[in-house]
């Protein structure tokens, strides 16, 4: 749910992995608006689930999947607002390394 902010003790310890706006170009932002985030959340609540997925979309793509049966992305909605796109090296930012 985009809408929910992580616990307070599990977003100091996600906040603390947050790139530079220089590397993502990402503002902070509130609740689930920066996607990174509740990724790195759902990491730490339940790392079975998180590591037994092929793959994570963002939400126009889920239907995506969901309508044409192929689970594809594409950069402007991973590159926006999710820190998780390096925008400059045009690579994944160091959230993921």
């Amino acid at each position: 749910d985009y809408e929910q902010e992580p616990p307070a003790e599990i977003a100091v310890r996600i906040d603390r992995r947050i790139p530079d706006f220089a590397e993502t170009f990402s503002p902070r932002l509130p609740l689930g608006f920066n996607y990174g985030r509740h990724m790195l959340w759902l990491q730490q609540v339940d790392p079975d689930a998180f590591s037994n997925a092929t793959s994570i979309l963002g939400y126009p793509q889920y239907w995506s999947w969901r309508l044409g049966g192929r689970p594809v992305s594409e950069v402007s909605y991973l590159g926006c607002h999710s820190h998780l796109c390096a925008q400059r090296e045009r690579d994944f930012s160091s959230l993921l390394d």
